[in-house]
């Protein structure tokens, strides 16, 4: 029998660490690196750096000087339009057999309301602060007549966007009635500015001063903080929600303007037919709805 010669299988040709290490690629980088950094620290081999060296940071920064507020006015580049990406989903319930505004339907007598306390305590010595308040609420929800209950919310930009705002109102209204969407703005005066549950339309062009700049030279702001001034042509349309539970019907409107020496003509359309024409100007300047 005639043997076979044997079969051999090479295997993983294995490499040490320290041999990576000294292969072609890596001395080269570790040379072009050491000069770098060598013709920084020696004078005369700063003629062949390789780098530039980093800025050195300044000492001192220097102070941004605070805004300084203006009298004047700024002009209002583009329309307010309806801008329904960013409204408010509502997660509310209404039954399909209801009919007209929610005010109208009778609901239970006012029950207490049970609450956790807060984690700020409300400072309120004699316990009967917000008697007014709830009483008003005791009202609206009895369906008594004259029974609206107007809530003023201050804030900042929270406030601008109708969220915080608007959620508080649904859950007032879907439990007390819903009496109206309070009060808004002509046109937005801000970017971020917008309102749930209504339907708003401005035109280009609207004069603004802002509590915040450029001021109006009067001192006279609004409600909003905000006063407009309105160019021949100005338009400005509200109206009742498209869709939703909320803000379907609306029974009057109230305009708040300024009387004053010059003023213009201001034409009110109901329902597209004219309605009204006020005439602003006045002998002297006041406030009128």
């Amino acid at each position: 029998m005639k043997a076979e010669p044997p079969v051999i299988v090479q295997g993983p040709e294995l490499r040490r660490p320290w041999r990576v290490l000294t292969s072609s690629p890596v001395l080269a980088v570790l040379v072009v690196l050491g000069l770098g950094a060598l013709s920084h620290r020696v004078p005369t081999l700063q003629r062949i750096a390789l780098f530039d060296p980093l800025p050195e940071a300044e000492t001192e920064t220097p102070s941004i000087p605070a805004p300084v507020l203006v009298e004047g006015e700024s002009t209002l580049e583009s329309e307010t339009t309806e801008r329904p990406e960013l409204a408010q989903p509502e997660h509310v319930e209404i039954p399909k057999g209801s009919r007209g505004p929610i005010a109208a339907e009778q609901g239970p007598a006012l029950e207490p309301i049970n609450v956790e306390k807060p984690p700020v305590p409300i400072e309120d010595a004699s316990g009967k602060a917000l008697d007014g308040f709830y009483s008003a609420l005791g009202r609206a929800q009895r369906k008594q007549p004259g029974g609206i209950v107007r809530v003023l919310h201050f804030g900042d930009s929270i406030v601008t966007s109708d969220y915080v705002s608007g959620t508080l109102r649904r859950k007032l209204q879907k439990r007390f009635g819903d009496s109206g969407h309070g009060f808004m703005l002509m046109a937005n005066a801000w970017p971020a500015y917008f309102h749930n549950d209504v339907s708003r339309f401005a035109s280009s062009g609207w004069k603004v001063s802002r509590i915040v700049g450029p001021l109006s030279p009067d001192g006279l702001y609004g409600l909003g903080g905000v006063s407009f001034r309105a160019p021949p042509g100005s338009r400005a349309r509200f109206g009742t929600a498209k869709s939703g539970h909320f803000g379907r019907n609306v029974s009057r409107f109230e305009v708040s303007y300024m009387l004053e020496p010059g003023g213009g003509k201001m034409q009110l359309n109901v329902d597209g037919k004219q309605y009204k024409v006020l005439d602003t100007s006045s002998g002297e300047k006041r406030t009128a709805v």
